[in-house]
């Protein structure tokens, strides 16, 4: 599926799309994003056209812009997609915080929704709901110490042990395996990139649970009931205290199979609409970053630019285990009087293209930073970047002599990463990689990278160890993983002249 930003109402919205034929609309659980519903969508989009939102405030979506109080908040946020999109009537599919807003969009706009499809949703009664919600929603305010980091991990894990997760007697225990630690680490980084205020659209949909919201609903309705799901209990709950005549329960069995074969089935029986057209174009507002996709063979990459000026415009490639969202913060607001564009290398920031391993790992980052020079048009750019990114320009610009090589940073050389503890951040099942990851974004704002811990490798001036700054480069170094080291070791060795 493809990538795009959508401007609604001066904010930016992401979202993925892909298929053609009749319209339908993926709104993910809270606190996470659209990467949540893209199994189901990959098998929706053989027969229709598929939409997935990043909620506002969660994935690459713009925060609404003032603090919601309610779902109802974010509705027209929703209606004004659809309309940018050219989709008067759609198929509405929510999955857990998503199918209370489906819920909630579908008695508000009834007549933009032709087929509501609920997943993950249920009932919780009033007290049990405030017991919930009191105990759920630990403070994930970014500490020095990283601590709450850890909290985060504990949570996202008892997310497959118990429902809900804070609740852990054994009547909660989810009969279920804990999933591989990669599944674990997609749901943090998901609740990294919403940040303290997570919350915001998660602990509402709670108080939505309810049985009387959902037999609000006139349009036809199909509710997902499969035998694997986390909150069966709930669901089980609100089919019990009666849905109207124009619910359908979809019984599906526990395999994820079943639960995505059972769902295109009833879209297919039961829901055709006028195709969808071309999604529009994102206008990029002049003088600030906004973000991009650039499309590259084998996929996208993720980019943030500057679009206004009049000079030679400038490539800029982070370095490894950072993002342009680094870069970009570190450059402030304004670019200078030339346009700009911060590319994510492959395997980082929000770039979804795997990062080349072996020997020819720099050529290949070159070829595709290449291939998003020719996709923007640019006949003659300056290309440049820090640490590993430097590296990677260097090698794009041998190949394009119309480049202009802005100056490489100095690297480490092969024989000093030979000899450098490089901790390993590939994602572990105790969470053990989040804190060496913590520790490494610390100590790089007190010492060089080669001479880590060592006092001829301190920083000249003040430590760089203000909280936020750290927080945005663990996340970065996050979206990387072990990917760090395979690029940071790959730059290294690329021999330059």
């Amino acid at each position: 599926m493809r990538r795009a930003f959508l401007t609604v109402n001066d904010r930016t919205l992401h979202y993925r799309t892909g298929g053609h034929g009749s319209p339908v609309v993926m709104l993910h659980p809270s606190p996470l994003s659209s990467a949540a519903v893209l199994p189901l969508a990959q098998q929706l989009e053989e027969y229709f056209t598929v939409y997935a939102f990043d909620t506002p405030g969660y994935g690459l979506s713009d925060p609404l812009p003032q603090r919601p109080a309610t779902l109802e908040d974010y509705l027209p946020t929703f209606a004004a997609a659809l309309d940018a999109l050219g989709l008067p009537r759609v198929c509405l599919y929510g999955a857990a915080t998503g199918a209370q807003f489906a819920i909630e969009f579908a008695n508000r706009y009834p007549q933009r929704v032709a087929l509501m499809v609920i997943d993950s949703a249920g009932h919780i009664p009033a007290d049990e709901c405030e017991a919930i919600v009191r105990d759920y929603f630990p403070d994930l305010t970014p500490h020095h110490d990283g601590r709450h980091v850890m909290t985060l991990w504990q949570m996202v894990r008892d997310l497959f042990v118990f429902f809900p997760w804070c609740d852990r007697r054994a009547e909660r225990r989810i009969d279920r395996d804990l999933p591989p630690a990669a599944v674990m680490q997609g749901m943090l980084l998901d609740y990294l990139r919403a940040g303290a205020d997570y919350h915001l659209a998660y602990r509402p949909a709670f108080y939505n649970e309810r049985a009387e919201r959902a037999q609000q609903v006139t349009v036809p309705s199909a509710l997902v009931r499969w035998d694997s799901s986390i909150v069966l209990r709930i669901t089980d709950a609100l089919i019990d205290a009666g849905l109207p005549a124009n619910y359908t329960v979809l019984r599906l069995g526990p395999t994820p199979a079943d639960r995505f074969g059972g769902i295109r089935e009833h879209l297919l029986k039961h829901y055709r609409e006028r195709a969808a057209g071309q999604p529009p174009a994102c206008p990029q507002p002049p003088g600030r970053w906004h973000g991009r996709f650039i499309d590259v063979p084998g996929g996208q990459l993720h980019a943030r630019a500057i679009a206004s000026g009049a000079g030679l415009a400038r490539i800029w490639l982070h370095d490894a285990g950072e993002s342009s969202a680094v870069f970009a913060a570190d450059l402030g607001t304004s670019a200078g009087h030339s346009p700009i564009v911060a590319l994510d290398l492959p395997g980082h920031g929000e770039t979804e293209i795997p990062l080349p391993s072996g020997d020819g790992c720099v050529d290949v980052l070159a070829d595709l930073v290449l291939a998003a020079v020719d996709a923007l048009g640019l006949d003659q750019a300056q290309i440049g970047g820090t640490g590993a990114g430097a590296i990677v320009a260097y090698a794009a610009a041998k190949r394009r002599p119309q480049l202009l090589r802005r100056d490489v940073t100095a690297m480490p050389d092969a024989a000093q990463l030979a000899s450098e503890s490089l901790p390993n951040l590939a994602p572990m099942p105790d969470g053990t990689h989040l804190a060496a990851a913590w520790q490494l974004v610390r100590d790089a704002g007190l010492w060089r990278r080669e001479a880590r811990g060592l006092r001829r490798g301190a920083l000249a001036g003040e430590p760089r160890l203000e909280v936020h700054d750290l927080q945005r480069r663990f996340v970065e170094l996050m979206k990387a993983g072990d990917g760090y080291r395979t690029l940071l070791r790959a730059a290294a060795l690329y021999p330059r002249e």
